[in-house]
């Protein structure tokens, strides 16, 4: 999702005039963010049990980060174009 990402921040075809496929991206960021949000905390075995907080919270995370990426590349197409 990284390299995703930032391909699409540093595409030479990412203008304002692309407003559908920012919102698009945001999209499915924000989907993916819900999906790690309904992960388990926990996971039981029958002998141990796996948390999974830390790795969630990890993956939450980076999510953030990568939404954030978007929103500063919007944010800064606007700058440039106003």
């Amino acid at each position: 999702m990284q390299e995703k990402v930032m391909a699409f921040v540093k595409s030479a075809d990412n203008v304002l005039s692309q407003n559908i496929e920012y919102a698009a991206f945001l999209a499915e960021l924000r989907n993916y963010k819900n999906l790690a949000l309904q992960l388990p905390q926990r996971v039981a075995f029958p002998l141990f049990d796996v948390g999974l907080r830390i790795a969630n919270k990890e993956i939450i995370n980076r999510i953030d980060n990568f939404i954030f990426t978007i929103l500063s590349s919007y944010e800064e197409a606007l700058r440039e174009n106003t």
